[in-house]
């Protein structure tokens, strides 16, 4: 299990597809995916019928807001496959860019 990694994970609002941002001993990291789309948070949006979205077997364009990220174990976590670069440095500019300040 490591960074980039796309995967189902469990949380406390059910089972939601989810994009690895770090990896510690007993803990992992992720943004959390969801189909309600349209909503004034910055995001990306993954679809179905990209790499990404194939990976996941997603029905239906998903989210994944800077605002949804979940801290989990890692037996919560079912490993997919890689991210695509693009679709995580994305990710990562989108994370860094609406970071609070240190």
């Amino acid at each position: 299990m490591k960074r980039g990694e796309l995967a189902w994970v469990e949380t406390d609002y059910g089972r939601r597809p989810g994009i690895l941002i770090d990896v510690e001993e007993g803990w992992v990291t992720v943004v959390t995916g969801t189909g309600t789309t349209g909503r004034d948070i910055p995001n990306i949006e993954i679809l179905p019928n990209n790499v990404a979205g194939k990976v996941f077997g997603l029905s239906k364009k998903t989210a994944f807001y800077v605002t949804s990220i979940a801290v989990v174990r890692p037996e919560a976590v079912t490993v997919k496959g890689l991210c695509p670069m693009r679709v995580f440095l994305d990710l990562e500019a989108l994370l860094d860019a609406n970071a609070p300040p240190a």
